[in-house]
């Protein structure tokens, strides 16, 4: 097995820090997660916190674009091949939560929801996005690791009132719906995906919950 660190990404604000690993091995390049760890921030819901630093785990596509690290463009080549599915888990950090984007498998809404409390234990759920930080952080992640036209499921829907999109019991204060959407287009999506459309955007669609996509889980820490 051979590994080897990239540089670090961070976003234009220079409020998180990404560290990506690559990990090697016989099948291929895989990867396993991104660990990002906010320097400052203060979020109405969600109250940023000083976490204690874990090991960063790997992500295993980075385009071939440039981003910037401490002011410097730095280029990162895919490590797998164009086109090819990826199957693991990324684990990321930030402010009081952890999240795992999840592509082993593709599973409906339901399916989802359950897979989340096995795979993080009790209190772990699809991925409530409370505020515009948040969502421009798990938005980043999506933009990272997904290929285009991807959907991952987050923990919105309005199964129990039409139009009235909820959080599981809550209410959502915040949506980032894509042009057009909600659409309810064949009179049953209840449930909503965070999807990488073909332009490369990322944004919010209502989808049939009964279609099989990656989803994202969510546990807080307080």
């Amino acid at each position: 097995m051979t590994s080897f660190e990239e540089p670090s990404l961070s976003t234009s604000s220079d409020k998180f820090t990404t560290s990506v690993v690559v990990e090697e091995t016989e099948r291929g390049v895989t990867r396993q997660g991104v660990a990002t760890e906010p320097v400052t921030e203060n979020l109405a819901s969600k109250e940023a916190m000083t976490t204690s630093q874990e090991p960063p785990l790997s992500i295993s596509e980075l385009s071939d674009e440039s981003t910037t690290s401490g002011g410097e463009e730095t280029t990162h080549g895919s490590s797998t091949e164009p086109g090819k599915a990826k199957d693991t888990k990324q684990l990321h950090h930030w402010g009081n939560s952890s999240y795992e984007f999840i592509n082993a498998s593709k599973l409906t809404w339901e399916e989802a929801a359950n897979a989340c409390s096995v795979m993080m234990g009790e209190g772990a759920h699809l991925v409530f996005i409370e505020n515009e930080l948040e969502d421009k952080e798990v938005t980043r992640v999506v933009d990272i690791i997904s290929e285009r036209d991807q959907g991952w499921w987050i923990g919105l829907t309005d199964k129990d009132s039409e139009d009235v999109w909820k959080f599981f019991n809550v209410s959502a204060s915040y949506t980032n719906w894509k042009g057009g959407q909600p659409d309810n287009n064949g009179g049953d999506e209840n449930c909503v995906e965070i999807r990488k459309w073909s332009t490369g955007d990322v944004s919010w669609n209502d989808n049939t919950c009964d279609k099989p996509f990656y989803y994202i889980c969510e546990k807080d820490y307080f």
